[in-house]
């Protein structure tokens, strides 16, 4: 393939098609290639990378993107990346919260939070988002892992996407 962009931020799907189509009138690939993971999959290279786009261009890029993460995936067209990374944002925003809600009846309803998080890790209400956040909730860290504006953004580009796909 000829000249290649590739737009790794997490951005409306609608604006990122605008985008493919001004490049394409120039002879240049756009792939959209969100990254998932945070900044403890950054660092341990294992970052899942989520992209949408022509196969050629993607072909060509797939060696950067095994550098950047252990897992790659080619979603399909453009703007497929994105979306996926938008619905594994929303699964992951709505894990948390529930998980949450889960503490705080366990709390009130007696049980120990040690024994909780023994349960559910061997039981079917075990997640990642579980695994991951319960302990910080556990020990009363409510610290961001994350910064509240960018998942903000993301949930209101959730909701435009599915308001673009007449998603109710």
């Amino acid at each position: 393939p000829g000249a290649i962009v590739i737009c790794m931020s997490t951005i409306d799907v609608a604006a990122l098609h605008r985008l493919g189509a001004m490049l394409a009138e120039r002879g240049i690939a756009l792939l959209d290639a969100p990254v998932s993971g945070g900044t403890t999959g950054a660092a341990a290279g294992t970052l899942s990378v989520i992209v949408g786009g022509p196969a050629p261009a993607f072909a060509a890029c797939a060696p950067l993107f095994q550098t950047m993460g252990g897992n790659v995936f080619h979603m399909g067209p453009l703007g497929n990346g994105l979306a996926m990374k938008l619905i594994n944002n929303m699964l992951l925003q709505v894990q948390v919260v529930a998980i949450a809600e889960a503490a705080v009846l366990a709390t009130k309803a007696g049980l120990d939070l040690e024994q909780m998080r023994q349960v559910i890790g061997v039981s079917t209400g075990h997640s990642m988002a579980f695994e991951r956040s319960f302990p910080r909730m556990q020990t009363r860290d409510f610290s961001p892992s994350g910064t509240a504006d960018i998942s903000f953004k993301d949930q209101e580009l959730e909701t435009a996407l599915a308001k673009q796909l007449g998603v109710p």
